[in-house]
C-alpha cells in the first residue's frame, strides 16, 4: 500500500554514504521548499555524518536501520544510492513499506536482476525511476528537439565517446569494477549515461561488432576500455570508444 502523499515538503530518504551522496544532499538542500532531507542510511553512520555539513536544513537522521526509516510515514520517497549487489534488497524492504524509489543507475547488474527490481516496484503499487541526468541538461533538450522536429534532416552518423580517467584507486575501494559488486566495468559503471542518453536520441541499436579489454593502467576484474561499431534501427550507422584510462581525462560533450 503507498503511503498518503504529502503536500509540501515531501520527505526524503538517502540509501547510501558513497561518493554520490554529497551530491544528492547538496541538491536536496537547495529544494527544502519541496522536499526535506529526513534520513540517511548507511552501514556506518558515523562516517556519513560529514554529510550534514552540505545540507542547509533540519538535521537528518543518520542510521543503519533501513526497515525503520522504510516504516516512517513522513518518509515518501528514497534515493538508492548504494552498490549494484546490495540493491535488490533494499529495494524490496523499500517497496514493501510503500516508499517510492529514485535509483541511481544501473537498474541491475544483469537484465534478470533488472527485471527482478522493476517486478518488486510493480507489485507493490510504488514508482521507480532511474536517474540519468544526461537527458535534462540544456544541449541534450536541445538536441533532443532539433532530432524530434526533423530540422536536422536524416540521422546518418553517430558518434558515443566517453573519454575518462580514474586512478587506481577508485577501483581498489569497495572491489568497484568486480562482476560481483557492479556488474561490470566502464560500460555499466560509467559510459552508460551517454549511452542512454544517445540511445534517447538515435532509437534502438540493431546490430553491434565489438571488444572490451582491460588495459595495462588498472588491476581490475572487468573492464575499462570499450569499443563498437554500432547500426541504428533508424538506419544511421556510428562508433563507440568508452574507457577510464584516457589520461588526463577529458570532458564529455554534446555536439
Amino acid at each position: 500500500m503507498t503511503k498518503t502523499h504529502m503536500r509540501k515538503p515531501i520527505g526524503i530518504a538517502l540509501i547510501g554514504a558513497g561518493m554520490i551522496a554529497k551530491t544528492h544532499v547538496a541538491a536536496l538542500s537547495a529544494a527544502q521548499d519541496v522536499a526535506q532531507l529526513r534520513a540517511i542510511i548507511s552501514r556506518r553512520p558515523e562516517r556519513a555524518r560529514k554529510l550534514a555539513e552540505f545540507y542547509d536544513g533540519p538535521a537528518p537522521l543518520f542510521s543503519d536501520d533501513l526497515s525503520a526509516v522504510a516504516a516512517d510515514p513522513t518518509v515518501q520517497i528514497a534515493i538508492v544510492a548504494t552498490p549494484p549487489s546490495v540493491r535488490k534488497d533494499v529495494i524490496e524492504t523499500l517497496a514493501r513499506a510503500g516508499t517510492h524509489i529514485l535509483l541511481e543507475k544501473p537498474v541491475g547488474r544483469t537484465l534478470d536482476e533488472a527485471r527482478e527490481v522493476v517486478a518488486i516496484c510493480e507489485r507493490e503499487g510504488v514508482t521507480l525511476g532511474v536517474l540519468f541526468q544526461h537527458r535534462v541538461r540544456g544541449p541534450s533538450i536541445a538536441a533532443a528537439h532539433h532530432v524530434a522536429s526533423g530540422a536536422l534532416g536524416t540521422l546518418g552518423l553517430v558518434e558515443i565517446e566517453v573519454p575518462l580517467w580514474r586512478d587506481q584507486s577508485y577501483y581498489d575501494e569497495l572491489d568497484r569494477g568486480t562482476y560481483a559488486r557492479d556488474g561490470g566495468g566502464v560500460m555499466i559503471t560509467n559510459a552508460i549515461h551517454s549511452l542512454d542518453l544517445a540511445l534517447s536520441l538515435t532509437g534502438p541499436v540493431i546490430g553491434v561488432q565489438a571488444m572490451t579489454a582491460t588495459t595495462l593502467l588498472h588491476q581490475m576484474e572487468a573492464e575499462d576500455f570499450a569499443v563498437a561499431g554500432l547500426r541504428f534501427s533508424c538506419g544511421a550507422v556510428g562508433s563507440f570508444v568508452a574507457s577510464t584510462a584516457m589520461y588526463p581525462h577529458r570532458t564529455e560533450v554534446i555536439r
